[in-house]
């Protein structure tokens, strides 16, 4: 292989895996969130809005128990300047966006009590 022919397939290569993105969890649409209403959303109409929850459990609230329902996304994309050599350790990392929504359910499978919170995430060092 010729010399530039080989440094433009390592170029080609650095580029692509720069864009190397990772999720987590299964993406739900956020916009949805607004339509939830205290006491009036079923718990059916949450798993077909947002599918099945990544996380269930019981939630103490003022001493009643409350089923929970858990979603979860994350994405993060590894920046380019992680492939360069030596100093990418210094410049690289990854930054992405994590979102979380909560969901309690009374006794008759309506909504309690609703939490969405999302975070933006950078590990650069510097």
């Amino acid at each position: 292989m010729k010399p530039i022919t080989t440094l433009t397939a390592l170029a080609l290569a650095t580029f692509l895996t720069g864009c190397a993105t990772f999720q987590s969890g299964q993406e739900f649409d956020s916009s949805k969130v607004d339509q939830i209403e205290t006491g009036e959303t079923t718990q059916a109409q949450i798993e077909q809005w947002f599918g099945t929850p990544q996380g269930t459990g019981v939630h103490s609230v003022d001493g009643e128990l409350l089923e929970q329902y858990t979603y979860l996304y994350s994405e993060s994309q590894v920046k380019a300047e992680s492939y360069i050599p030596f100093i990418g350790i210094f410049l690289g990392g990854s930054e992405g966006e994590t979102k979380t929504l909560t969901i309690h359910f009374d006794d008759e499978d309506k909504v309690f009590e609703h939490h969405m919170s999302t975070s933006r995430h950078d590990s650069s060092v510097m």
